[in-house]
């Protein structure tokens, strides 16, 4: 406890909040009887042990009934657990790193379960590395059942070198051998593996499948079978993705525009080493396929090089045109929304569902400050938005189909806990009840999306305390810049305004769901547009009295590219804001390109041309002026004072190395402005491990209350 009620109390809504355990992936089945199984992987934080504890959980729709079964944690050593039906009998893969022994020396192994059946086990400890959780970039789990064999595919990282003692390392053991960047530490060498289960013998086997890699220059993920292929000719579909011709390879997490394409392999049993063979177009960026027999396949592609987000483009192979094309114009303000384009990472793990008949993908996607799930005809490329009931400007996202009429969502909304229903082509069941937030300490907010500027691609999501009109405000713009602010529920914004702030969250012209005009407008005047327009918010809310104007009452925050923005505001104009918190800040561009694992956003950003094909290593004179221009510390004068400003910095971070946050630390200090560091070790960029996490909410909400005057009608 502190000396201070509000701190207090936010700290204890922060902790309350974020103890929920969350949904991470799902499966979906309904069975023969007519009973529909939802499988949930939950994780949950425990502050106390500063840990995510995994947990599994099952929920069952049977005649209108719910039977809801209790959270089962999954033991410490699991990395993944991949389920998937054939005909109504569930298998269940497991992959698992323990340390056993005095010497805790690292062991690895998989095992296979049909429903309570232990089929078998086998030890790839000197097999491969860490295994590639499932989903996300390179991660694969994907089943193939025939009548004699059960076969599953995952990634693992190849085996690490062993010596007996260091001094009789090989010089070459030390050679520079780049990772994947952010996120991917000790990630370098994925490589694919087929788990193979013979139904009459009984025998469970796990092998490498070896891919022609091109010498390293091209690393393979995200394998999927072709799922009505043979049993003894296993097809599958993956995503490659290239270094660069120097070697470099760019950081994948975050960014749609890689050097990247679709591959297909044929594997038969006694061949040992395979040449993935391009399917995709060599001028896009290509990921996430996803097959079908009646469809074939599908995939999301977008521009190569450029922004490193933006609207995607859903192809189906073989046709000369997308399926869903990219949208250029920003989307008209609508309740409920309206399609404005694809904004996704990877498409859901299974996306099919039929909806009157017809075969459709289901994926989640951006129209302006709102998620919306979409489904699109793949005949005919139509595209309707599912009914979205709910909470008042409420978000919604799909987890998983069945591949046939049901589709799992959740919804929630910024005064509203996440809820799961099941879709079943035309209406919405609650699986759950809805949750009341006051057991958490939350008592709930007023929530608004205004466009405050002459750009109908910039809008704010505004949420206030139940009570009160002078609450100071927090200022926040997203990171990205291609990124965006959503009307989810935030456990952080929440207990703000428990603490009686307002937020103001800007989602500025660049962000996604409203057109890639905007996202390429943003490229032409980074450093201009994206700050002239927060800044703008600002004012015009000040001006129209929804914002007080009083010394304490205004509050600036955001995280990387968030915090370029923030550093930006805090020089150019330091009266208008009584406190910054930054996280991770891109503070000076010049000197961020030669060390990010993603040089080439600091020139595509600038709409400047990075070829890929011939990357540049070093900045000219003339490149170096046009990205100083650009950036925060252009505008750091010797009498520039800035507000009280606090840092916090991940010591590891790929993304936006932790000397962008240290020179502008020192950069502060020595012009006399108060200013704070807080360096968290063993974070990366998101700052996301439990103990930095909440170190540095309390931190941040410190730092703001010790500094903002509540009238006392707040």
């Amino acid at each position: 406890m502190t000396n201070n009620p509000r701190l207090d109390k936010a700290i204890e809504t922060y902790k309350a909040l974020t103890s929920i355990p969350t949904v991470d992936a799902a499966i979906l089945h309904a069975h023969s009887s007519g009973t529909v199984t939802t499988h949930l992987e939950l994780s949950q934080r425990s502050h106390l042990s500063l840990k995510r504890q995994k947990l599994s959980q099952d929920i069952s729709l049977h005649n209108g009934h719910i039977v809801t079964g209790r959270p089962c944690m999954s033991g410490e050593d699991v990395v993944f657990r991949s389920l998937q039906y054939s005909k109504d009998e569930l298998y269940q893969l497991f992959g698992r790193k323990a340390a056993a022994g005095s010497k805790a020396k690292t062991s690895r192994t998989i095992e296979l379960w049909r429903d309570s059946d232990f089929l078998g086990e086998c030890d790839t400890t000197k097999l491969h590395g860490d295994m590639y959780a499932p989903g996300g970039t390179l991660g694969t789990a994907s089943w193939h059942f025939s009548q004699h064999k059960v076969a599953f595919v995952y990634i693992a990282e190849k085996p690490e070198p062993t010596f007996e003692h260091e001094t009789s390392r090989e010089p070459s053991s030390y050679a520079y051998d780049p990772t994947f960047g952010e996120q991917f530490d000790g990630k370098r060498h994925p490589l694919l593996f087929l788990v193979t289960y013979d139904l009459a013998s009984r025998q469970l086997d796990c092998k490498e499948v070896t891919l022609d890699s091109r010498n390293s220059v091209r690393h393979f993920g995200h394998w999927i079978f072709k799922t009505d292929s043979s049993s003894d000719a296993l097809d599958l579909y993956g995503t490659g993705f290239d270094r660069l011709p120097d070697g470099r390879q760019l950081g994948l997490v975050y960014c749609t525009n890689r050097p990247a394409g679709i591959y297909h392999i044929k594997l038969s049993v006694d061949e040992t080493s395979l040449k993935p063979t391009r399917i995709s177009d060599p001028s896009m960026s290509c990921r996430s396929p996803r097959y079908h027999p009646e469809a074939g396949l599908l995939y999301l592609s977008n521009r190569l090089s450029g922004p490193h987000n933006g609207c995607c483009q859903l192809w189906q192979h073989g046709k000369s045109k997308p399926v869903v094309p990219e949208v250029a114009p920003p989307p008209a303000r609508a309740e409920p929304p309206v399609f404005a384009g694809i904004y996704a990472d990877q498409l859901p793990l299974q996306p099919f569902i039929r909806l009157k008949g017809k075969l459709h993908v289901i994926l989640n996607t951006i129209s302006r400050s709102r998620k919306i799930v979409v489904a699109v005809d793949v005949q005919t490329g139509s595209i309707q938005c599912l009914p979205s009931d709910g909470p008042e400007l409420c978000s919604w996202s799909v987890l998983a189909t069945d591949g046939g009429q049901s589709a799992l969502c959740s919804v929630s909304s910024p005064a509203d806990l996440p809820r799961l229903y099941l879709y079943d082509g035309t209406k919405f069941t609650a699986l759950q009840s809805s949750r009341s937030t006051l057991p958490y300490g939350f008592e709930g907010l007023r929530a608004a999306v205004k466009t405050l500027t002459d750009r109908s691609d910039c809008e704010a999501i505004i949420l206030r305390p139940p009570q009160g009109h002078s609450n100071p405000a927090i200022v926040t713009p997203h990171g990205g810049p291609h990124g965006t602010i959503t009307t989810d529920f935030v456990a952080s914004y929440a207990a703000l305004v428990q603490a009686g702030f307002t937020i103001v969250a800007v989602n500025y012209p660049g962000s996604l769901g409203f057109g890639q005009d905007s996202i390429v407008d943003l490229t032409k005047e980074l450093g201009e547009l994206d700050v002239s327009s927060v800044m703008e918010v600002q004012r015009a809310l000040i001006k129209s009295g929804e914002l007080p104007s009083a010394r304490g009452t205004r509050f600036l925050t955001g995280g990387s590219h968030g915090g370029f923005i923030s550093c930006h505001l805090s020089a150019r104009y330091s009266s208008e804001f009584d406190a910054v918190v930054v996280r991770n800040p891109v503070t000076d561009l010049p000197s961020m390109f030669g060390n990010t694992d993603i040089p080439e956003w600091c020139i595509g950003e600038l709409d400047l041309d990075y070829d890929m094909d011939k990357p540049r290593n070093f900045v000219s004179d003339e490149l170096h002026k046009k990205m100083r221009k650009a950036s925060p510390s252009a505008h750091l004068t010797p009498t520039t004072k800035t507000p009280p400003t606090l840092l916090l910095i991940g010591e590891i971070d790929r993304r936006v190395p932790p000397d962008q946050g240290r020179a502008w630390y020192h950069a502060l200090k020595g012009r006399g402005s108060e200013v704070e560091m807080l360096v968290f070790p063993d974070n990366s960029h998101p700052l996301d491990k439990p103990e930095a996490d909440l170190a540095g909410f309390r931190a941040s909400t410190e730092f703001f209350l010790k500094r903002a005057v509540f009238d006392n009608a707040t």
